[in-house]
This record gives structure tokens, sequence and C-alpha cells, in this order.
């Protein structure tokens, strides 16, 4: 299924506002903060010898480079909702 960036927005946005997310008001620097956090995930994995495209699974949950840039863009999709 292929969907627009704006739909996209939606579905991440209301999956978060489903799991309580948005219960209290976050601070745009919060946000700011917690998607640069992924970002330096993302730049440890590459640190740590995990090629680009590379996918683990660690107790289960996927991990990778292209894992944390994939949270960056939820994120940022979930704050733009």
């Amino acid at each position: 299924m292929t969907y627009t960036l704006a739909e996209l927005t939606t579905l991440i946005h209301a999956n978060a506002v489903g799991h309580g997310w948005w219960e209290d008001e976050r601070h745009p620097l919060e946000v700011l903060f917690l998607i640069s956090q992924e970002l330096a995930e993302a730049g440890e994995e590459y640190r740590n010898g995990h090629e680009l495209t590379e996918v683990y699974y660690q107790d289960g949950k996927p991990e990778g480079f292209p894992v944390e840039l994939a949270d960056v863009l939820i994120r940022l999709l979930d704050y733009c909702g």
C-alpha cells in the first residue's frame, strides 16, 4: 500500500495520540531534542561498525542505522500531525 506524506502524518500522529504520547503538552524543544537523539543513535550504529543498510534484531526489536532514521521520520511526522 502506498501512502502520501499527509496520510502518513495523520496515521503516525493518530497512533502516538492513541498510545497517550500527547496527553500532556510537549514543549517544542523537547520534541527537537528527541529527534536529535534519534539522529545521534543512528550515528552510534554507524560508529559501532554496523553497515548503513544493516538491520538486526536485539530482544526481538529491530535495530540499526535505517531503523534509527525511520524513528527520526516518525518523530517528525508525529510532531507535524
